[in-house]
């Protein structure tokens, strides 16, 4: 398997959270410049987080 294989393949799995299970995992959401939020620390730390609203 190449390189951009594997990368595509983990990219497509990657999990995403709600706001709700990243404060819960005690970390925050953050808006990337790209325009999508993820959570900053805690157990989904880098995770992305779906829907486009917050608390």
């Amino acid at each position: 398997m190449s390189a951009t294989a594997s990368f595509t393949a983990e990219a497509a799995t990657t999990p995403q959270v709600s706001w709700g299970d990243c404060k819960y995992g005690h970390g925050y959401p953050v808006k990337h410049s790209d325009g999508y939020w993820y959570c900053q620390g805690g157990t989904y730390d880098g995770q992305r987080i779906y829907g486009n609203t917050g608390y």
